[in-house]
């Protein structure tokens, strides 16, 4: 097992310590962490392929490869705790504003984006 599959490995150990996938404000962010968690319990290494693999194909093309791989790329894995608390509480606070009218927020590679490449 490489380095990074390793620190991947840690990270989801940690996560799972504090969040669970319906923790994540969008769909398609609890359907890759419990995709994950999935992977992991079978013990494989967690990458683009093993994900591709336990998507299904409507999701995996709901989702787009584009946005799981820049997902992949910029989610730093050192502080995987702090990042847990931070979803845990949007999550808490998303909850206490259910009247709220806010929009989702977007991540870099999300096809959704109005500034992503068509």
């Amino acid at each position: 097992m490489d380095t990074k599959a390793i620190i991947v490995a840690m990270a989801i150990i940690v996560a799972m310590a504090i969040i669970v996938a319906e923790d994540f404000w969008r769909t398609h962010h609890q359907w890759l962490f419990a995709a994950m968690l999935r992977i992991h319990h079978r013990g494989l290494r967690i990458d683009l392929v093993t994900l591709r693999e336990e998507l299904s194909p409507a999701r995996l093309d709901e989702i787009g490869l584009a946005y799981i791989t820049a997902l992949i790329d910029g989610v730093p894995l050192g502080n995987v705790d702090q990042h847990a608390r931070i979803v845990k509480s949007i999550r808490r606070d998303d909850a206490s504003h259910v009247n709220d009218e806010q929009p989702e927020p977007r991540v870099a590679g999300d096809p959704t984006r109005k500034d992503a490449a068509a």
